[in-house]
């Protein structure tokens, strides 16, 4: 059985939680995780959520599409067919976070390129590591607990201010404003 590349949890009622999971090729997008993000989002947007938070396996967060993906429509001269297929997915999923009535908070890591950026920016509050430049002190791991924490507690109705208290420093809020 393969592995999901795409996993949609719902750790807590009211909170959805996609995995970025192809670590091994820093969570390069082929249309079969572009298929899987557009599934997840339709389901996440069916069943209701408070919070959806988007993590990824691994150290990058996502470089993008798959260029052997890319290259091999290319070569086998299929590629409009190929980018009409990725933007009939990734599209409609960015477009779907964007329109959901729910918090969304995406944790990410290392590398960030191409429609990984746009899936990024779906979210209202990207956490980066860049965050550590701003003497917040905090790993990667450290975020991505916190993020669960507060995705956990606005899921259960706490107000997202309050439940960010204490996960960044001053000057990290500050860049995020």
């Amino acid at each position: 059985m393969a592995e999901e590349t795409i996993r949609l949890a719902w750790p807590d009622a009211g909170h959805a939680r996609i995995v970025l999971n192809r670590p091994g090729r820093l969570n390069a997008l082929r249309i079969e995780e572009l298929r899987g993000l557009d599934l997840a989002t339709q389901e996440i947007a069916k069943r209701g959520a408070r919070v959806v938070s988007i993590v990824a396996a691994g150290d990058a967060f996502g470089v993008g599409g798959d260029i052997g993906e890319f290259g091999g429509a290319l070569e086998d001269g299929r590629i409009e067919p190929w980018l009409r297929e990725v933007g009939s997915h990734l599209n409609p999923a960015i477009t779907r976070l964007r329109a959901i009535d729910a918090a969304v908070v995406v944790g990410a890591q290392g590398h960030v390129a191409g429609g990984s950026v746009g899936l990024m920016l779906s979210g209202g509050l990207p956490l980066m590591p860049a965050l550590r430049l701003a003497r917040s002190g905090v790993t990667n791991r450290a975020i991505a607990a916190d993020l669960e924490r507060v995705a956990g507690d606005v899921a259960r109705g706490q107000p997202l201010g309050p439940a960010l208290a204490g996960v960044l420093s001053p000057m990290a809020v500050q860049l995020l404003a």
